[in-house]
Parts: C-alpha cells; sequence; structure tokens
C-alpha cells in the first residue's frame, strides 16, 4: 500500500526493538520497514547470524534505511537490555513461570506511559525458527501474546514487530486519567542494575549449595530470575536487596574460611571506613562510580570532579603531581576514605606510585588502558587506544603495550577535544557527530587486507559517548571500556579488607574543585544518586 509522504515531518519515538539471534538478513530489513512505518527507531540485534552490516537487509527495508544506520549489535541479550527499565517478551507459547502475560493493546498502554513518563522501555523478539527460550523470556518483565488462530499461532518476525509498533503508535494522542492525588515517584531500575542482582544472587547460592541437583539449576535461576523480575524495582530497592545478599554472602565465606584462616596484607589489617574515593579531572569517572555503586551498595561513595583544572591532558607532568598531592593530602583528611580510586587515565599513568608513596597507609586502584584484553580479543592484529595526549605520552603505557601487546600493532591516538565533547554531552545530551568522527577517525586502520577491530577507550570520559562512535565508525569494531573492570578490581579488594560498619544516615557525595558547579553537572550528579556538597577547606 503506497502513500509516503516526504513533506511530512517524521515520528520517531518508542520503544527499543532487540532481536534475538537473527538468521536472516531479509527479515531484519522487513523489520526495519514495520518499524519505520510506525515511527519506532531503535533497533538492536543480539549476535545476528551473519553478522552485521548485511546487505540483504538494505534490500528489503524499503525506504528504512535510516532505521538500518542507527543499528547496535550485541554480543549478548543481557548487554542490549541493560539502559532498559521495562521490558517485554514476545511469544506464541504458553510459558510456566511468574509473568504476566497481555495483550498487544494493554503492553502497548503500558510501555506508553512508562515512555511518557522519561523510562526506557523495549520489546524482545525471538528467532525465526523457535523463538526465545526459558532462560531469555526470565529477563523480561511481562509477556506478550497476539489473539490469533490457534491452529496456525507463528508469526513471521516482521509481522510480530508490525502489530506491536500499530498498537503502540495508537496510544499517541491517547489522554491519562486525571486522579485525585498520587502516590510517590518510582522510577524502575535499569535493566543493568537487575541483571547484576541476578549474577550476584547465583553466584552466592552457588557458594551455600543451594542449587540441588545440579542438573536442575538452568530451571531453579530461571525461576529465581521470573520472580525478581516481575515487581519492578527500583533502583534504591536492588541496591537495599544487594546490600543483604552481600552480608549473607560475606557470613556464609568467612564460615568457610574460619577453618583455614588467610593471612591479610599489613596495610589492610585495620579497621577502615566504610567508603570509597573516587577521584577523577572531571565527570568523566562518573562512569566507574555507576558500575560501583552496583556491585559495593554497602560503602559509602564520594566522587571528586577535579573540574577547576579540567582537562588534564595538557597539564605540565611536575605541575600536575604537585596539584594532585596537595588534593589528595585535603581529600585524605576530610574523608579519611578506606579505599581510593583513580578513576582516570591521565591521573593513574603519571600519579599512581607518587601517590602510593606520598600516602603510604592508603589503598590506591589505578585506571590503566585496557591493553592486555585488547590484545587477548583482537582478531586482525590491529589495535587502536584512543586516550588523551597526556595518556599516550606516559611511557607507562608504551610499557603496556610492550608486555602484552608485543605481537599486534598498536596505535595510540592521542584526541585534544574528546573528553570535553563528553562533558558537554553529559551536560547538555547534545554533541557534535561531525567533531566525533573527527576525532576518532585516526584509530581506523587498514593495511595489507586487515582492519582495526578493537579500539581501547583510554579515558574514563569516552563510554558516554560509545553511541555516538558507533554510529560515526566507518566500519564496526568492538570497543573496550574498563569501567566495570575498575569496579571489580575495586571489589576484590574490598573483599580482602575489613570496613567499618557503614551509617546510612550519611549519603554518597560529589565534591568539585571550582566550588561553583553548575545546575546542569549537580543534576547529572544527582541522577548517578550523588548529593554535591562543597569542597572540604
Amino acid at each position: 500500500m503506497a502513500g509516503t509522504n516526504r513533506n511530512f515531518d517524521g515520528i520517531e519515538e518508542g520503544p527499543a526493538v532487540i532481536l534475538v539471534e537473527p538468521q536472516l538478513g531479509e527479515n531484519i530489513g522487513m523489520v526495519a520497514r514495520a518499524m519505520a512505518n510506525f515511527g519506532l527507531i531503535d533497533l538492536r540485534l543480539v549476535a545476528p547470524r551473519d553478522g552485521w552490516p548485511n546487505q540483504k537487509a538494505k534490500a528489503t527495508a524499503s525506504g528504512a534505511g535510516y532505521v538500518l544506520e542507527r543499528v547496535r549489535v550485541f554480543e549478548t541479550l543481557a548487554e542490549a537490555l541493560s539502559d532498559l527499565t521495562y521490558v517485554v517478551a514476545t511469544t506464541a507459547r504458553q510459558r510456566d513461570g511468574f509473568k504476566r502475560v497481555l495483550g498487544p493493546v494493554e503492553a502497548s498502554a503500558n510501555m506508553r506511559a512508562r515512555t511518557d513518563a522519561g523510562q526506557s522501555v523495549g520489546i524482545l523478539f525471538g528467532r525465526e525458527r523457535f523463538g526465545l527460550d526459558n532462560a531469555e523470556i526470565s529477563l523480561a518483565d511481562d509477556i506478550v501474546t497476539f489473539p490469533v488462530n490457534p491452529a496456525y499461532a507463528s508469526l513471521n518476525i516482521a509481522q510480530a514487530v508490525l502489530l506491536m509498533a500499530y498498537e503502540f503508535l495508537k496510544t499517541r494522542d491517547g489522554q491519562a486519567e486525571t486522579l485525585p492525588f498520587a502516590g510517590p515517584d518510582f522510577a524502575p531500575a535499569p535493566r543493568a542494575e537487575l541483571v547484576g542482582m541476578f549474577d550476584q544472587l547465583e553466584t552466592a547460592l552457588d557458594v551455600r549449595g543451594y542449587f540441588r541437583p545440579p542438573e536442575r539449576k538452568p530451571a531453579q535461576v530461571d525461576n529465581l530470575r521470573a520472580v525478581l523480575s516481575r515487581p519492578g524495582f527500583s533502583t534504591e530497592e536492588i541496591r537495599l536487596l544487594r546490600g543483604v545478599i552481600s552480608s549473607l554472602d560475606r557470613t556464609i565465606r568467612a564460615a568457610g574460611r574460619r577453618r583455614l584462616p588467610a593471612k591479610r596484607p599489613p596495610a589492610m589489617a585495620e579497621l577502615r571506613d566504610p567508603s570509597v574515593l573516587f577521584f577523577d579531572s572531571g565527570i568523566g569517572g562518573l562512569s566507574v562510580v555507576k558500575e560501583a555503586r552496583i556491585i559495593l551498595p554497602g560503602l559509602r561513595h564520594i566522587y571528586v570532579a577535579d573540574d577547576a583544572a579540567f582537562p588534564y591532558g595538557a597539564w605540565d607532568e611536575a605541575e600536575l603531581l604537585d596539584r594532585m598531592t596537595g588534593l589528595f593530602e585535603t581529600l585524605i583528611e576530610a574523608f579519611r576514605p578506606g579505599l581510593i580510586v583513580i578513576a582516570c587515565n591521565t591521573a593513574s599513568t603519571l600519579a599512581i606510585g607518587h601517590l602510593r608513596r606520598a600516602f603510604p597507609d592508603q589503598v590506591f586502584v589505578g585506571t590503566v588502558p585496557a591493553i592486555k584484553p585488547a590484545a587477548e580479543r583482537t582478531r586482525s592484529g590491529l589495535v587502536s587506544v584512543l586516550a588523551t595526549p597526556g595518556t599516550v605520552r606516559r611511557q607507562y603505557t608504551r610499557d603496556l603495550i610492550r608486555q602484552y601487546a608485543g605481537q599486534c600493532h598498536v596505535r595510540l591516538v592521542g584526541s585534544e577535544h574528546l573528553a570535553e565533547l563528553a562533558e558537554d554531552y553529559m551536560r547538555t545530551g547534545f554533541v557534535d557527530e561531525e567533531a566525533v568522527r573527527r576525532e576518532i577517525a585516526p584509530c581506523f586502520v587498514e593495511e595489507n587486507g586487515r582492519r582495526t577491530d578493537i579500539v581501547v577507550l583510554a579515558c574514563t570520559h569516552y563510554p558516554f559517548l560509545a553511541n555516538r562512535m558507533r554510529k560515526t565508525a566507518p566500519w564496526p569494531v568492538d570497543w573496550i571500556d574498563t569501567s566495570e573492570a575498575i569496579a571489580r578490581r575495586t571489589l576484590t579488594l574490598v573483599e580482602q579488607m575489613q570496613f567499618g560498619p557503614r551509617d546510612f544516615s550519611l549519603p554518597d557525595i560529589a565534591v568539585f574543585t571550582s566550588d561553583d558547579p553548575r545546575t546542569e553537572v549537580m543534576r547529572l550528579a544527582s541522577g548517578f544518586g550523588l548529593s554535591t556538597v562543597p569542597f572540604p577547606d
């Protein structure tokens, strides 16, 4: 049915469409066309069988190429759902479990209410041959099924997408009921936080020997996930539950260790303040805080941004060392943190050794370029490290390359402006994509039929621009972000240390050396669960 009119403004909104292991490029193209028909633009592919991009998809998209241009590809379903707060899974088969089953009309109304409230939602579609398995269904909040002929219930994946997209578009002009009063604001947690809690609980139960007999474990895990994903927990509720799990897990592990006491390093034997101080030159280190607050809910988080000196990349090394030493004298005296994380590659590669010598009673965690995992994962042997000019200049960075990536060709790319672009983007929500394209262009190398296939993001600011980098890159690559690895290294150290009990009346805080952070920066910090306080005298 023809009828496209280019004179009208297009509709671009709505839930993400997630296809799990799609097989045929033609089907992906038809899905994109169905999405474009009804104004959806966020298409995510999980491990497409024939890779991506796919020329056959372009052939069947029929004018919906702009949807395909924005496609994001993920290795796992958990990664594809990580930023979503509500997910429905489509299925034609009855499932045993604890999920609500909705029709497309009710599900679409539910998603519309959530998107209007600023939440991120998604619709999950399975493989062409057999749909979604129970483990994948367990990651969704609700199930959607269609009222079709029971003797012929199977829908083509593009048909299923079209039905959901149509029902969602129909809700566009609906009016919400006016009620005499309202309950408290309730923002469901991003899917990444829920999956993190699943993984933590599964690990703790494994240690306890909960899964018996072992062959029943997959079904038991699916049931647990189905139960825990049903309520739509908020971030605060997940943090509370994870604190409970951590407490129980530590007790169980400690009981097992009493028979053979582990010898702790002398510097870690005393009872420490239950807090972690994160330090960065700006607000990029919030990418590390985000991960740390998920896996370390029992500790207080103190974020310090030396925004008065941002960016660090252009500083003289001796002057920067003097500045950081003075700042840490003040910060350690004011907060007495149990652990310090230098959430800045430039500062770590320059100052981590100096700070450890200057403050021997403190435990420091550094941030270094993820060159070792990049060397292990590359297939082409061409790796680029995208960093600030300061990190590129450091001998420490070159030593890492020599130690871990001697068999690879590693290109060091010093970006003059990317950290500032990331800061602007985090504050305003806008970034010049052409400027991003110029900054990342030197990372992409073609040599003797090979192409760069790994780019290391060696600055904690850069992950906030990862989606823009994917969009403007000349070809797909793996972007290695070290934020989660830093948080997990911190967790490893925390498990070896002894902390006093946390006083939960003391909030997680953000401190800025400029003493006059802009309103949008304080609002951003608040979004990460941090209350802004003045820099200590």
